[in-house]
């Protein structure tokens, strides 16, 4: 599974999670600390490999 963060331009700013994960519940967490981002939209997609695709929309306001 695969969970980044896109630019209104589709360009992937930021990855929040890459790997396998075991069956079940996960969170993953937004931590803007170790990479700020401007205010602005942007997207949060979620792949899993041989399934799905979710992608949903957010907002930073500063």
């Amino acid at each position: 599974m695969r969970v980044s963060v896109l630019d209104v331009q589709g360009r992937e700013v930021a990855t929040l999670a890459d790997g396998a994960f075991a069956a079940g519940r996960h969170g993953v967490a937004f931590d803007e600390a170790g990479r700020p981002l401007a205010a602005g939209l942007y997207f949060v997609r979620m792949r899993v490999s041989g399934g799905p695709e979710f992608t949903r929309r957010i907002v930073i306001a500063r």
